[in-house]
């Protein structure tokens, strides 16, 4: 499999390396990197976020390819304490995000037009936040979570 990876998110995802040359080819010029990884369709990536000082937000990609390593990730998020929510001061509250669960089943790439653009949202996501843990913790782990989002 082969990701085509922007800092911050995914711009094209493929099981041919021919393909995802072709893809580099026409998006020239933007920042964007090949990734190899060892998996076939369908597949995960856990896409964290970290803060760094000057509060800019980095994001990383690890890739889940099986029922083991998904427990291990989500169990280990649930185990952890909760971070609170966050008052926009607005009268809204914004939920603590601690990654974004992102399913691949066939080759993804963004608008031919604008090509190296963000188009992620457009895949099959979750975000783990603290509802979300929740849920999880009540359906008691990650058979059923992989089953609803497999």
């Amino acid at each position: 499999m082969y990701l085509i990876m922007h800092s911050s998110y995914v711009a094209a995802c493929f099981s041919e390396e021919a393909d995802a040359m072709a893809f580099i080819n026409v998006v020239q010029g933007h920042k964007l990197a090949l990734r190899k990884i060892p998996a076939s369709y369908p597949f995960f990536l856990l896409e964290t976020y970290e803060r760094n000082t000057f509060h800019n937000t980095r994001r990383r990609f690890v890739p889940i390819l099986d029922h083991d390593t998904m427990r291990f990730v989500l169990d280990g998020y649930a185990e952890t304490e909760r971070l609170p929510d966050t008052n926009l001061g607005d009268g809204t509250i914004e939920e603590h995000n601690y990654a974004t669960l992102v399913k691949f089943t066939k080759d993804f790439h963004g608008d031919p037009n604008d090509p190296g653009a963000d188009y992620m949202g457009r895949l099959d996501h979750e975000h783990i936040d603290n509802e979300w843990l929740d849920r999880y913790v009540a359906q008691a782990g990650v058979r059923e979570i992989w089953n609803l989002i497999r």
